[in-house]
């Protein structure tokens, strides 16, 4: 899961360093657009996939 923490730094120093040079305030708005964007999907996926595995280990606890 570091793998993302590792990505994200590498995102943000590229696109922050894009914003430093430009000036641009709307780079700043696209970058964190994007990685709310992102950050929420993971967790949508996240959240359910740990309700679908609950769900099966109930499943096969009950014998179904």
């Amino acid at each position: 899961m570091l793998v993302y923490a590792a990505y994200a730094s590498v995102v943000l120093h590229v696109a922050l360093g894009s914003f430093v040079g430009s000036g641009n305030p709307v780079t700043l708005m696209v970058l964190a657009t994007s990685m709310t964007a992102l950050i929420s999907l993971h967790l949508i996926a996240g959240f359910r996939g740990v309700s679908r595995d609950r769900a099966l280990d109930d499943n096969l606890v009950a014998g179904g």
